[in-house]
């Protein structure tokens, strides 16, 4: 590891102790407060943002070289209790440089992407390292109790697992014994939790590929000392209206969907069949066997990513204002996400926002974002019971238990074609493949 980067992620830290008094405040029954005042980690010991810049300015594009992984992922969220929680990737790679063919024209490209991967590696490594001794410095700066730290070589195959809590809240809770050897934890909730793992990859084909291992960091930040008991029903019909002045601007289209299932559909929720889903369980699955559920929704699209950009800008103000005026209803925030790279369209769809109510039936709003080459989509959608999300959303009127009603007023490619029912002809529960849309585009 440079030594500059050493002295970067060590000046990350706040040299506050494990003990230091540090005022918990927002405390739940608090008055109105901003989520900056929630989440500025002010005395907290680590100073997660300086971290999530440095590994930033470590983690620079490569010319030519686009990836579609969010190497970090920062999400706010409120479940009784106030959450702000960043995950690092710091997976590690060793590829074989590529075999000259002796052709000019193949060679130079191989030896372009052999320098694509000489330059992910080192930025990899330097992340991990990074990641790795704020760790070990961390540890010094708890209690010996709080922190759990171990590293193991077996078979030439490296495991780290590092878990260390940074402070106790003012009420002295207790914190009980690490065991992160076997692979778990168990503490009480601490206001400032760090837990760092990394596995090598004893895959054969993985390590053909390069891969040498997988890891993650994750910190967590919980202000509220107390449990917050009391239930904040949801104004879905309000939050919408906020929202719509965003999309009554010029080049934005708009189209409508609808998505219901009983609860003894057949059909059940698969990574071949749905691309999104949410379950709410009961302790009593009686409180919820005639539920319907039934997500209302609008797609809006866009053809300019500089006009996606400018309304997902506009869309997280009126969302942190949103939760400025009511902290304490239970969402999930994540404005950090970013759209997909310019020059690789393999059409993810990313979750923006979500409000949930607990209360039966479950009731939810959400706000999911999705690019597939030149369209640029923001959905917005009404929940009452499950979130499912099919994967024919793009090109659907409707989906009822299964049976799909495309959109017919929308041109399916046959790529779009070979994509969707590829997938779902390998559903084993006899989920059905939607029509042919050659027939559908001649109809138009």
């Amino acid at each position: 590891m440079k030594k500059t980067d050493l002295k970067t992620a060590l000046a990350i830290l706040l040299m506050a102790t494990a003990s230091s008094c540090y005022n918990l405040a927002p405390e739940n029954n608090a008055g109105a407060l901003t989520s900056t005042d929630i989440y500025s980690g002010v005395g907290n010991v680590l100073n997660i943002d300086s971290l999530v810049d440095h590994v930033k300015a470590i983690k620079q594009p490569i010319p030519g070289y686009y990836s579609t992984k969010e190497d970090i992922d920062i999400d706010y969220r409120y479940d009784g209790k106030h959450h702000k929680r960043v995950r690092i990737t710091c997976d590690r790679m060793n590829p074989r440089p590529f075999k000259m063919t002796g052709n000019a024209k193949m060679d130079s490209i191989l030896q372009m992407q052999d320098s694509w991967h000489q330059q992910q590696m080192e930025q990899n490594d330097r992340i991990y390292e990074a990641l790795s001794n704020v760790c070990k410095s961390l540890a010094c700066s708890v209690k010996p109790s709080n922190s759990s730290m171990w590293e193991t070589r077996h078979d030439d195959l490296d495991s780290v697992q590092y878990n260390i809590a940074l402070r106790e809240y003012s009420q002295g809770d207790t914190l009980k014994i690490w065991n992160g050897r076997k692979g778990t934890t168990s503490y009480s909730q601490a206001p400032e939790i760090v837990e760092f793992f990394f596995n090598s990859d004893n895959d054969s084909i993985s390590r053909m590929l390069g891969r040498e291992g997988y890891g993650s960091f994750t910190y967590e930040f919980s202000p509220d000392s107390v449990q917050n008991e009391t239930h904040v029903l949801l104004d879905k019909k309000g939050f919408i209206k906020r929202l719509k002045p965003v999309f009554k601007q010029k080049g934005i289209e708009s189209r409508d969907i609808y998505i219901t299932h009983d609860a003894n559909c057949s059909i059940k929720p698969a990574l071949s069949n749905m691309v999104w889903t949410r379950e709410f369980i009961t302790e009593n699955p009686a409180d919820t066997k005639d539920i319907v559920s039934e997500t209302k929704g609008t797609i809006y699209t866009m053809h300019s990513r500089a006009q996606m950009e400018s309304v997902m800008n506009q869309l997280k103000e009126v969302i942190w204002q949103y939760i400025d005026e009511n902290p304490y209803m239970f969402y999930t925030f994540s404005p950090d996400k970013s759209l997909p790279d310019p020059n690789y369209s393999y059409g993810s769809i990313k979750d923006l926002f979500m409000m949930d109510q607990y209360t039966l039936p479950h009731e939810a709003c959400a706000i999911f974002f999705h690019q597939y080459q030149d369209d640029y989509n923001i959905l917005v959608l009404d929940t009452t019971g499950n979130l499912w999300l099919p994967i024919e959303w793009p090109i659907m009127k409707s989906w009822k238990n299964g049976k799909v009603t495309l959109n017919k007023n929308i041109k399916i490619t046959s790529e779009q074609t070979n994509r969707y029912s590829a997938r779902l002809a390998q559903e084993s529960n006899g989920y059905p493949v939607w029509e042919d849309s050659s027939i559908v585009n001649k109809k138009k």
